[in-house]
């Protein structure tokens, strides 16, 4: 043992570590069982929160895989659904994936048509892509038909 005490010293420094190791792992395996655990692998808020993480540290590539199979779901509800859209088509502006990334603003503006950003600060390109597809955009025409027994048809020549 060293002069000053340097042995009472580490035991008291590695005995804490132990503790808090010991309480995140308490901790940890609580909040598991409280029913905190990590989404599954395919809930589509964990995916979109990753594809999000992924635009946010330019790993565009990343974003656009996680996102393309999302907006194709059928079960994802409609406000995730525009979620997905936008930060798809922000990902293939940032990649330019131009003819993509159009396609993308155009399915969303024709789910949403007052679609605005969600994030007001959003990059000049992107805001400027936005802008002007949404200036541009008519959505489709809706055709209403109109059933007429065939009984009528017939007096009609």
């Amino acid at each position: 043992m060293h002069a000053g005490g340097q042995g009472t010293y580490t035991r008291a420094v590695v005995r804490r570590c132990f503790v808090l190791t010991a309480g995140l792992a308490v901790a940890l395996a609580g909040a598991t069982a409280r029913g905190q655990a990590r989404p599954a692998a395919d809930d589509p808020a964990a995916i979109l929160t990753r594809a999000r993480e992924a635009l946010t540290y330019a790993q565009f590539p990343d974003a656009i895989r996680l996102l393309e199979p999302l907006v194709g779901r059928a079960d994802l509800p409609a406000r995730q659904r525009v979620g997905a859209l936008e930060t798809l088509a922000e990902s293939y502006i940032a990649s330019n994936r131009s003819t993509e990334a159009r396609r993308t603003v155009e399915t969303l503006f024709a789910l949403d048509p007052g679609h605005n950003l969600s994030d007001p600060d959003a990059s000049p390109p992107i805001s400027r892509f936005f802008a002007k597809i949404k200036r541009d955009f008519r959505p489709p025409e809706r055709v209403r038909l109109q059933h007429q027994p065939i009984s009528d048809l017939s007096t009609r020549t």
